[in-house]
């Protein structure tokens, strides 16, 4: 499987299926009542496990836009899956909520 393919895959998912994710209720409480706008994988590694499954986990920049004034954040954070014979699996995906604190991953202050 090709990382085009599984950059694909964990973008559709956290865009079209973002309430199965720990990022859902983070996004929620960081921006009351931001949603998610774009994801872009900025690293991602793969072990191949005896089972014929290959894991892949990496790191994510999630852009969040908060309908209210439409203001704009990016927060960092880490997605976990693997594939196998049968298709692509997101186990899980979650935000670094320490850079909500502070400065954002662009080195300016969250606009939440």
């Amino acid at each position: 499987m090709d990382r085009t393919e599984v950059v694909s895959f964990i973008k559709s998912q956290l865009l079209s299926r973002t309430e199965y994710y720990e990022l859902y209720g983070q996004v929620d409480d960081l921006s009351g009542g931001g949603r998610i706008d774009d994801v872009k994988v900025i690293e991602i590694s793969y072990e191949t496990r005896v089972n014929s499954e290959t894991n892949f986990y990496g790191t994510i920049l999630v852009e969040v836009v908060k309908e209210v004034g439409i203001t704009r954040s990016s927060f960092t954070g880490t997605f976990a899956g693997y594939f196998d014979e049968h298709g692509l699996y997101l186990e899980t995906a979650s935000l670094d909520i320490s850079t909500a604190g502070g400065e954002d991953p662009s080195g300016g202050k969250p606009n939440f």
